[in-house]
């Protein structure tokens, strides 16, 4: 589903996962070998992005879009 098209708590809920997802996925990195290294990283800059998409969203709809400063983070 695009994400202009979830409701307010849909993008929270989304946004909690992620942070959960993203937060599980820097414990993998840390203990993978060195061969997998670069696909969990790689992993974490996209759901980084995810994160920060759905920040944005969420700060638009509640009026603080000029507040979350996340201007390319990942």
């Amino acid at each position: 589903m695009n994400i202009g098209m979830k409701s307010t708590s849909e993008l929270i809920d989304s946004l909690i996962t992620t942070c959960i997802k993203c937060y599980m996925k820097q414990d993998i990195l840390m203990s993978s070998p060195d061969t997998e290294v670069v696909q969990v990283a790689r992993d974490i800059q996209t759901l980084n992005k995810r994160r920060n998409e759905l920040m944005r969203e969420i700060d638009k709809r509640l009026g603080d879009s000029d507040i979350t400063v996340t201007d390319k983070t990942y």
